[in-house]
């Protein structure tokens, strides 16, 4: 196998651009590493340090907790009840980072004995809360971060955490004709043996005025979730390129030796900037040629550079 490291890319208009700066970043826990938390200093999260009595499982309590159970066919209700009463969702007073408070979602491994050889029933266990968000004619972009560390366990099904965000049209308390405004964003979660930052980066369509937003624990395992911060951030101007998928390997693509290869590229556009004459800038080393196999993507000028390598503009 052959790797490609790309040199730079980038979406530009017919005017100056700037390549992106290449090379080699690759993250396959997808939320792992710093945030783009901006200056930003409010937090919509409350109580997302988990601190104070009335924090959670309260009537007023900000977060609340969940606990799923189900199975196609699955109609012992007594079965269903006996996984629930395991599952324990609690405040540590002093498990969080530096020995604050954190949440902590635990689901006894012992209960792996209640499902079968296919998993069945899969169980989730969660933390939540409801977020108000202010009315906007714009998207909004928000970044998602918190610390937390844990395991899962290895019975058959799904074992995870996971982040799910749901986007609803009207604010927290209001129930009726409440729409969706955008599917749901459902994310898997590495767990570190000590803290670390994980992070989610996210558009709020135009009205969105609440998320729901949930820390699930499917099948067994412990969780502990701390710091927890919702922050507005500020949009990127114009328009950028990424390797597809880039969310999980970004700058990097493998090919065989003396084999063509197709590099997908996705486009980032988070204003929604409507362009007339959008061209996209590719750098790559020396060895390779460059063709379009799309005809919307015409190859429009190549030239080689004084290290051998290619610049091209499509």
């Amino acid at each position: 196998m052959k790797k490609i490291l790309m040199m730079g890319f980038a979406a530009v208009t017919m005017g100056a651009f700037a390549l992106d700066p290449g090379g080699v970043s690759v993250d396959l826990s997808v939320l792992k590493g710093g945030a783009d938390v901006g200056n930003n200093a409010v937090n919509l999260f409350k109580c997302g340090d988990f601190e104070g009595e009335n924090a959670f499982n309260t009537k007023t309590a900000p977060w609340s907790g969940g606990s799923y159970v189900w199975s196609k066919g699955l109609k012992d209700q007594a079965h269903r009840r006996r996984i629930i009463s395991k599952h324990q969702r609690f405040i540590d007073p002093k498990g969080g980072v530096n020995g604050s408070a954190c949440a902590v979602i635990l689901t006894p491994e012992g209960l792996a004995s209640e499902q079968n050889a296919d998993g069945n029933p899969w169980m989730a266990s969660s933390f939540s809360q409801r977020i108000s968000l202010p009315d906007s004619d714009v998207p909004t972009k928000y970044t998602l971060v918190f610390m937390t560390k844990g395991f899962t366990g290895k019975s058959a099904g799904l074992n995870s955490l996971r982040v799910f965000v749901h986007f609803y049209d009207k604010s927290p308390g209001i129930y009726k004709d409440v729409k969706r405004t955008r599917d749901v964003i459902n994310r898997a979660i590495t767990l570190p043996k000590e803290y670390e930052v994980r992070s989610l980066t996210f558009m709020a369509p135009p009205h969105t005025r609440r998320l729901d937003i949930s820390f699930t624990l499917y099948g067994q395992g412990k969780v502990s979730l701390d710091d927890v911060k919702l922050v507005k951030v500020e949009q990127k101007d114009g328009a950028a390129a990424f390797v597809n998928p880039w969310s999980f390997l970004d700058n990097t693509y493998c090919i065989g030796e003396k084999q063509p290869g197709t590099v997908a590229f996705d486009l980032q556009n988070e204003q929604g900037i409507k362009y007339r004459k959008l061209r996209f800038a590719l750098r790559v080393p020396a060895g390779f040629r460059l063709h379009s196999g799309n005809a919307n993507m015409r190859l429009l000028s190549e030239k080689k550079n004084a290290d051998g390598s290619v610049s091209a503009l499509f």
